[in-house]
């Protein structure tokens, strides 16, 4: 099949285009995942700073026209990318539904809160639009199909998660609790802080540190996040163990991962003391171009998609509860 899908992206930050070049074997961005897919075509981009994006289209010899956002949102494209600030996505998501697209694919977080990305998810689901949310480590290989196991209750029961985050406990600690919410669910309780907030992403969205039990048919497991101060030690770490099965993802030149399931798994290497074991590193980094293929796939195929609107809700629920609690002490 020779369809190609055309792509629209509205904001052309470091997310869309500034962490790549266009030299390398790197694929961190939207931009480069897109000219590196042969089924999909860039058919316009939009930023509201026009000669900004005028260099974007000559860094990336784009011949594409350039739109302010209403007059980009007015088109029609097979997906649409929302790469725009995070306080902008629910209205430019919420547009982007109204004349309905095959795939909208918006940066994380969502939206502000559980209630509106409930919207969001309502609204795609009532326009027949697929709504996916970049949450890079989803489409980790592997990722995905150990979380299903671990809802399922396949790999046992919850024994504990960790996390370890800096810049923004909404911007950033959400990658963390998107995960944490996908495998053990949103029922939380006995929520603690410890130590004082670091403000190194912005003054209302601090860095804060604490845990908090989850209830999982009822086992209830530890949940420790720890925030650490961005601008002098920018890392990421995340566990969560289960009587059966591990998952371990961390950054070190890029996303590593290490699954661990009694469940086999494509890629898995047998091993007698613990079941199945992959290991994955992200180098080069090209998750971003695995999260534009599997969009192609959904459009050619009806493929599944690694994360959408609707997968993301525990996630959100639990970073809401969290926050909620913080700002109430």
């Amino acid at each position: 099949m020779n369809t190609q899908w055309h792509v629209g992206i509205l904001g052309l930050g470091n997310i869309s285009q500034g962490y790549d070049d266009p030299d390398g074997p790197d694929i961190n961005t939207h931009i480069k995942a897109c000219l590196n897919e042969p089924r999909l075509v860039i058919d316009a981009i939009s930023d509201i700073d026009i000669d900004h994006a005028e260099r974007v289209r000559k860094k990336w010899r784009l011949a594409v026209p350039i739109f302010r956002p209403h007059e980009f949102l007015n088109r029609k494209y097979d997906i649409i990318c929302i790469a725009t600030p995070d306080s902008t996505h629910v209205d430019f998501t919420l547009s982007a539904l109204q004349s309905g697209r095959g795939v909208i694919l918006c940066e994380k977080p969502l939206g502000p809160d559980l209630a509106a990305v409930k919207i969001l998810a309502e609204h795609a689901s009532q326009k027949n639009t697929a709504l996916a949310v970049n949450f890079l480590r989803r489409w980790l290989p592997g990722v995905s199909h150990w979380i299903t196991q671990a809802r399922s209750g396949n790999l046992g029961t919850p024994i504990s998660a960790r996390l370890v985050y800096c810049r923004g406990w909404r911007h950033n600690g959400c990658h963390g609790m998107d995960l944490i919410g996908a495998a053990m669910g949103a029922s939380s309780s006995n929520v603690i802080f410890s130590d004082k907030a670091i403000f190194d992403f912005s003054a209302h969205d601090p860095t804060i540190s604490g845990s908090m039990l989850i209830e999982s048919d009822g086992t209830f497991a530890p949940v420790e996040f720890v925030g650490l101060d961005g601008r002098t030690d920018a890392k990421f770490e995340m566990e969560l163990q289960y009587s059966k099965g591990l998952l371990r993802i961390w950054d070190d030149n890029g996303m590593n991962v290490l699954m661990e399931s009694v469940v086999p798994f494509e890629g898995g290497v047998f091993n007698p003391k613990i079941g199945y074991c992959r290991r994955y590193h992200d180098c080069p980094r090209l998750v971003m171009k695995t999260i534009w293929s599997n969009l192609a796939n959904f459009l050619e195929h009806r493929d599944h998609i690694e994360c959408t609107a609707d997968d993301v809700l525990d996630g959100v629920a639990l970073l809401e509860t969290v926050s909620q609690t913080f700002h109430a002490t």
